[in-house]
């Protein structure tokens, strides 16, 4: 790849990166205002993270990209993701990545796509979040005060 087709690729990932600031955003504001609010901490964020605690489990929301996008020019359909880790209660303190039901891409649009269909990064909140607590609910981990 020549470097005009990296700084073409580049931009694109930025401009996704952009929108994921946006949705970070605005699942922060569901958590902190919606009907989880007295069950979700918030517990740090940068301009691409939010983590949070569910009853002192540590979730990481995290915005990401495959490089390369493998998108041509003007595609409007790169896609990002919506990742989700946890930190179990084990000796090793690392983050997990939790299995959903749908991986959550979006675009440089802000359109999310999830298993009901595409929602704005204003919509998709609620959908993905129920989808966060039945994977801990599946997987089983533990919760504690």
């Amino acid at each position: 790849m020549n470097i005009d087709k990296i700084q073409a690729e580049a931009r694109r990932i930025r401009e996704l990166f952009d929108t994921g600031k946006e949705i970070i955003t605005a699942l922060k504001f569901y958590v902190t205002s919606g009907p989880m609010k007295d069950h979700l901490a918030v517990k740090a964020e940068t301009e691409w993270s939010l983590t949070l605690s569910f009853y002192g489990l540590p979730l990481l929301f995290r915005i990401e990209s495959d490089w390369p996008a493998n998108a041509k020019p003007g595609d409007l359909n790169v896609r990002g993701r919506i990742a989700v880790c946890y930190r179990p209660y084990d000796s090793e303190p690392t983050e997990k990545l939790l299995q959903l039901t749908n991986p959550y891409p979006f675009d440089s649009l802000g359109n999310v796509v999830s298993l009901g269909g595409p929602h704005s990064k204003q919509e998709f909140s609620p959908f993905f979040l129920s989808d966060v607590l039945n994977a801990i609910q599946e997987n089983k981990l533990t919760l504690r005060p």
